[in-house]
């Protein structure tokens, strides 16, 4: 079953073709997916995502000193440190959380949480993003908050607040550079019944992408994505200038922290 992520998402929007390639036949990758400065800022955001998770799992039993860190992790853990979201009394927590929600017999959404809250009242879920702040509206149309507030909603009943209304549901991006421009987003009842159709919607054109007997799939009409994809040999197309931008190496990064599991649940805490 096909395990659909914010970044398998976006693959399929800039070109089916790639989404084939990368997920559907699991082509190698004609070179290595990144850079050595990507991979190191990927590095980077996989540690303090590990020391962030290893102090809610061990609370005041983990002691890590800012100083034993590289740049920029120290910065971001003593921002940490001192701002970091922390529950108030008989509020849960759960950390590094999978959820998952079948679309069809075929395609199955899928999310980790960094941080989990659980109340009787709210339900907020906590990202730790590194890279450069970003605004409201931005945050909104993104595909992880709309998957992740979306499986949130879908998976009340397992968490035992089943009662919850949308507008009882919130996701919160937290800052490493900035912690003071963390943005908190929150759902509602008419935005998810928007959202899990659209989702689905995709799912079902996904599926038929899928079962079609069409060998390759479409290409995508922007030939300057062409320029960054590792595929585009395989394509039989011409890169164009190369683009140079930063990388948006958080969505790479979760859906690598993706596990393949069968069936996907809540992790019990630690």
């Amino acid at each position: 079953m096909l395990q659909l992520s914010q970044s398998k998402i976006s693959t399929w929007e800039t070109c089916q073709r790639k989404f084939q390639l990368r997920y559907i036949d699991r082509s190698d990758w004609p070179e290595p997916p990144h850079s050595a400065d990507i991979s190191a800022v990927m590095e980077q955001g996989e540690i303090f995502h590990m020391l962030a998770a290893q102090s809610y799992n061990l609370g005041d039993l983990f002691q890590f000193d800012a100083a034993e860190l590289a740049s920029p992790i120290d910065v971001w853990w003593q921002a940490f440190q001192q701002h970091r979201p922390i529950p108030k009394k008989g509020v849960q927590h759960r950390v590094e959380s999978t959820l998952s929600a079948t679309l069809t017999d075929q395609i199955k959404l899928v999310g980790r949480l960094d941080l989990l809250f659980l109340s009787e009242d709210r339900l907020e879920i906590f990202d730790w993003k590194t890279g450069k702040p970003r605004t409201h509206g931005d945050l909104k149309q993104d595909w992880q908050t709309r998957i992740y507030l979306a499986l949130l909603y879908q998976s009340r009943a397992l968490l035992g607040n089943e009662s919850l209304s949308a507008e009882q549901l919130s996701i919160t991006y937290w800052y490493t550079r900035d912690p003071q421009k963390s943005v908190k987003i929150s759902y509602s009842e008419a935005w998810h019944a928007e959202n899990w159709a659209e989702l689905n919607a995709l799912a079902s054109q996904m599926g038929d992408r899928i079962n079609s007997d069409q060998l390759n799939w479409p290409l995508t009409p922007h030939l300057k994505a062409c320029s960054r994809c590792p595929f585009n040999i395989l394509c039989g197309r011409e890169p164009e200038e190369e683009v140079t931008e930063e990388p948006a190496f958080e969505i790479l990064a979760d859906d690598e922290r993706i596990p393949a599991a069968p069936e996907i649940v809540i992790h019990p805490d630690i």
